[in-house]
């Protein structure tokens, strides 16, 4: 392995459940969220990732998430590597104030408190320093435009939060949440100053769900799997196709690099530090 010049830091958030007082009385319990950190948790270490936080359920709030990325921005230096890891329930917003979503949707992470829309996410890359690497994995659906029908399981292992639930929590939240999206910018506008590079490969697409599992979530038991303790030969764009080729048709994992470009990145071997 080549010699490293730089140092590897992990933030880990995972839900199992949501404050039923934000979500109008939907809990949104999973099973294997919590289980899903602890095994790339165990992953990264065997590559001496250094952990920034680990956020499970109560303990990921907005607020909590959002000093992380803050810390995170601020510890890491040129030449680092951030793995930052999602699992958990995904949601959507009505895009009524930016207009930079081409199905009119914002995209969510269901934090315990709150949804963290992904303009909040994005806009957080400004605070990396020129020449940091962002891997994201984000197991949880993303479901911006409902076009197709739910997978075939139980509603209890789909890592969406339902539609009506969707709904009730904009329309009881509607100021905060368009307060939020009016501070934000753009993406387009966003990217013009992100210095870093970030490779986010998600557990599907926006019009898709992600399934869940009783230990791990599919996509992340599919990750592993063809990981396979480090043994996959191949850069990141060859172990996301790997990783596609093991999904049902229904939940397609997305590759997607945003940011100053490094096509090194790119090229290099899963997860490893250089």
């Amino acid at each position: 392995m080549d010699a490293k010049t730089g140092k590897g830091f992990s933030l880990f958030i995972g839900l199992n459940s949501v404050d039923p007082m934000h979500y109008g009385g939907w809990n949104g319990n999973l099973r294997c969220c919590e289980n899903d950190v602890d095994v790339i948790n165990k992953m990264t270490k065997l590559y001496d990732y250094e952990n920034i936080e680990t956020l499970k359920t109560h303990k990921a709030t907005r607020n909590n998430v959002q000093a992380s990325f803050k810390k995170a921005a601020e510890i890491l230096q040129p030449g680092d590597t951030l793995f930052l890891y999602y699992s958990g329930h995904g949601g959507y917003l009505l895009d009524e104030d930016l207009n930079d979503e081409q199905d009119n949707q914002d995209e969510t992470w269901c934090l315990f408190d709150g949804q963290l829309i992904d303009d909040e996410i994005y806009s957080n890359w400004t605070a990396f320093k020129k020449g940091v690497k962002i891997i994201m994995i984000s197991d949880s659906c993303h479901s911006g435009t409902i076009s197709k029908s739910f997978s075939p399981c139980n509603a209890d292992q789909s890592k969406n939060m339902p539609f009506d639930v969707s709904d009730y929590v904009y329309e009881k939240h509607k100021d905060f949440y368009k307060n939020l999206l009016r501070s934000k910018k753009g993406r387009q506008s966003q990217e013009e100053t992100i210095e870093a590079t970030i490779l986010l490969i998600s557990a599907c697409q926006d019009n898709q769900q992600a399934i869940a599992g009783f230990y791990n979530s599919l996509f992340t038991n599919k990750l592993l799997k063809i990981w396979n303790q480090g043994k996959f030969v191949g850069d990141y764009r060859k172990y996301h196709g790997a990783i596609v080729s093991q999904m049902p048709p229904t939940q397609t994992p997305n590759y997607v690099v945003i940011g100053a470009a490094n096509k090194e990145f790119e090229k290099q071997k899963p997860f490893v530090i250089t």
